[in-house]
């Protein structure tokens, strides 16, 4: 009889039934010889995990958090089949040890989720003043963190945009701090954190854009967006989305919708930019996507409305675009939580115990990166 590490079917089978089981598994796994320790363990087949994982439809996991309590991880049922009115699901709090003890002793200081990539969380910990304080890369699967140092200038600024995604030419993840000129508000700077090497990457100073609000730019294909306003003439702006390329480290106009973006949220749609605005009008909500027609270059569509409904109130809160099954899950204006079909344009309510309020919801999938693995030791 053959030895565990030893298994009579074939290498490529046991890659296969590996990349479908469930980080908590493998790393239970790890245990059982060198020989399944080092597989686990190569660079190769966490990029392999991490796609097969993005791709399982039947994958439904979700990450919620508020500005104050930290973060909640929720795992979405798969949809029963019957007569049953509505879902239910259950959340569960999960707790940032450092984050938690931080806040916990200092009250004036909040969490922020700046991004998500790859399965990793980029969060912070800031001043009232919106001062960065503490950056840490989390991965809940493995719950694995670091501590990255902040770099002085952060301390010292406050932030008008936030990022965080890989730079897909050289795997390398970086954390993006937009500020408008101190004293110049139409001026803004663009800085770049490498978390490798822990290095301020000074990318552009003095773009003729401003952020009016505070936003966390959303990531797509190694870009991230955010909305900006560029001076015309004195009183007149053009309100337009702005594009960071991770890799070519630059910034590039890019068209917004052809509808007021007052207002608007920048999301994501199955890979693709989306924006979402409500109609004060109508009451509805629209979505739109910004694609490839034809094989032409990128262009917006209109691609749902989620309308306004009497018994549900106004649906503001469908970013980022997650879906469960076919339908897209949404929360309405009192908080709570419905999925959306857009075939019917039909409304099912969705019962989550364990949570009463939430800021913003992130689709989250299984991830074997370390967060000390990509940074210097």
């Amino acid at each position: 009889m053959g030895s565990v590490c030893e298994p009579e079917f074939a290498h490529d089978l046991l890659l296969k039934i590996l990349l479908k089981l469930p980080v908590k598994s493998l790393t239970r796994f790890k245990c059982v010889c060198k020989h399944w320790n080092f597989l686990t363990s190569d660079p190769e087949f966490i990029r392999r995990y991490l796609k097969t994982m993005a791709a399982l439809e039947s994958h439904h996991d979700f990450l919620l958090y508020d500005f104050v309590r930290g973060p909640f991880y929720i795992r979405i049922l798969r949809e029963r089949h019957g007569n049953d009115a509505q879902q239910v699901i259950q959340a569960t709090n999960l707790k940032i040890p450092y984050c938690d003890l931080t806040l916990s002793m200092n009250p004036t200081k909040f969490f922020v989720v700046i991004g998500y990539c790859d399965g990793l969380f980029c969060v912070g910990i800031q001043s009232v003043k919106s001062r960065l304080q503490t950056l840490i890369l989390w991965n809940p699967s493995l719950q694995d963190l670091k501590q990255i140092p902040v770099p002085i200038s952060w301390r010292r600024e406050s932030w008008r945009v936030l990022g965080f995604g890989r730079d897909f030419s050289t795997d390398e993840y970086k954390i993006l701090l937009v500020s408008n000129k101190y004293g110049v508000s139409e001026f803004s700077d663009v800085e770049l954190l490498s978390i490798k090497n822990n290095s301020i990457i000074k990318a552009q100073k003095d773009l003729p854009y401003f952020a009016k609000s505070k936003q966390k730019s959303t990531l797509a294909n190694g870009c991230l967006y955010w909305f900006a306003c560029k001076p015309l003439r004195s009183g007149i702006y053009h309100d337009l989305i702005l594009r960071f390329h991770l890799a070519k480290e630059q910034v590039r106009e890019v068209l917004p919708p052809p509808c007021r973006v007052d207002g608007c949220s920048l999301s994501l749609f199955r890979g693709c930019l989306c924006v979402l605005r409500h109609d004060k009008i109508t009451g509805d909500t629209d979505l739109w996507v910004r694609k490839k027609q034809h094989g032409m270059h990128k262009s917006w569509m209109k691609l749902i409305i989620f309308p306004e409904t009497p018994n549900y109130g106004r649906i503001w809160r469908p970013f980022p675009i997650c879906y469960i099954g076919n339908k897209v899950l949404v929360s309405s204006d009192n908080k709570k939580f419905f999925l959306f079909n857009p075939k019917d344009e039909s409304y099912e309510k969705l019962v989550v115990h364990g949570i009463t309020y939430w800021a913003k919801v992130f689709p989250y999938v299984d991830s074997l990166i370390s967060p000390c693995g990509i940074t210097k030791a």
